[in-house]
């Protein structure tokens, strides 16, 4: 009876244990975890941001989908932004190049900060991860953490230039129409760009290219006190950093 008892007790206090610090049991068998079933409340005058860079095809979309899904976090893509802006500047001068150039950057820079600004005041008191660069106008934020995707020159190669074949397909007859049409290269390179996402085409030279991006990027993450590291080992990072807030 005194072994039941005390048996009784035991279990008892980890239940209250677990009770109190607001954490839940997942999993099954011998390989529970304990994870916290909430974060923080955090100061909603102060949103706790975190950026996420690399190079184009290293996979930053795909990394932001699966941090959407840890708790109280928002992913803002800079691209979702920058590129619809920038269509609509381009749009407004008729697709003139040399207005285009003329005006953008003051435009853009208006426009972008008070997109971003938009969404980060509607979402104060959650953890705000934007995933891409900062382009025009959103060079005022300062990231509490960040990272720069780390990936061998071998598969950014690969992701790359099928993301380039997807998008091509995805928007092929468009792009016909434009390249038989009379658009200056200029315009037509800027579209591809920002409308459909194809940054620079295939390149279909080699990865000599590609290594040397990937060794700017191992360059300004340590220019900028960021760290580098793969998309696993980035999501993990980040998962902890909010299960401990």
């Amino acid at each position: 009876m005194d072994n039941y008892y005390q048996k009784y007790i035991k279990y008892k206090e980890k239940y209250l244990q677990l009770k109190n610090s607001n954490n839940i049991l997942v999993g099954g068998g011998k390989k529970n975890k304990i994870v916290s079933s909430k974060t923080k409340k955090l100061n909603p005058n102060k949103p706790i941001i975190i950026q996420i860079q690399g190079p184009s095809g290293s996979g930053k979309t795909t990394l932001g989908k699966r941090l959407s899904l840890l708790p109280n976090t928002i992913i803002i893509d800079t691209d979702d932004i920058d590129d619809p802006n920038s269509i609509k500047i381009l749009e407004k001068y008729n697709y003139d190049s040399k207005k285009y150039e003329e005006f953008m950057d003051k435009e853009l820079t208006k426009k972008n900060k008070r997109d971003l600004n938009k969404i980060i005041s509607n979402n104060h008191g959650k953890i705000i991860i934007i995933v891409g660069f900062l382009h025009l106008g959103m060079q005022h934020i300062k990231p509490l953490k960040g990272y720069i995707i780390k990936i061998e020159p071998e598969i950014l190669f690969k992701q790359y230039n099928l993301r380039t074949a997807t998008y091509i397909h995805q928007n092929y007859d468009e792009i016909k129409t434009l390249l038989t049409g009379n658009t200056n290269s200029e315009v037509l390179h800027f579209i591809f760009s920002k409308k459909f996402g194809i940054r620079d085409g295939f390149d279909c030279a080699g990865i000599d290219d590609f290594k040397q991006n990937i060794e700017r990027q191992k360059k300004r993450a340590k220019d900028n006190g960021y760290q580098y590291l793969s998309s696993d080992e980035i999501y993990e990072n980040i998962k902890q950093f909010i299960i401990k807030l």
